[in-house]
């Protein structure tokens, strides 16, 4: 899971820190629900080990053409483990839905087919909106957002 996954790595570098020192491991990707939140933690390499992001996109489309569904809800997941004065977890997610056909230039990864809840109206992908605007609908940002007011309280 990505639990795990970011569990995994802040445990890996916790013997490199010292005892006062927060480490965070962090995992996200795409889960997309007809596809059994497929690609999921296997989002960077959905295509292959070494798959290029145009590859993973366009094993997306075509595992959502062979289903033959007019289900697109998707979601962008983060999830983040801390280690510090004590052990959590934190999760941000961004809901959404997977774009007929991939549109933009910016971002990476599935953002040219990813339309957050937010930008469905204008049916913008997160690869057609500004870093700005991205920034306010991010699964990272919420995730850190949700850690940091985790170690304030």
């Amino acid at each position: 899971t990505f639990l795990e996954n970011a569990k995994i790595k802040a445990k890996a570098f916790r013997p490199f820190a010292d005892d006062s020192d927060w480490v965070i491991g962090e995992d996200s990707g795409l889960e997309v629900e007809a596809l059994g939140n497929l690609p999921g933690v296997h989002s960077a390499r959905y295509a292959g080990l070494n798959a290029s992001d145009l590859q993973n996109n366009d094993k997306l489309m075509k595992m959502l053409n062979f289903k033959k569904t007019s289900n697109r809800k998707a979601r962008y997941v983060c999830h983040i483990y801390a280690i510090g004065a004590n052990e959590f977890d934190c999760q941000g997610t961004c809901e959404g839905e997977i774009a007929l056909i991939p549109k933009g230039k910016g971002g990476f990864g599935y953002d040219p087919l990813f339309i957050a809840q937010e930008f469905a109206e204008e049916k913008k992908t997160m690869a057609e909106i500004s870093l700005r605007e991205k920034n306010t609908v991010s699964h990272r940002k919420r995730a850190f957002k949700a850690f940091l007011e985790k170690i304030k309280s």
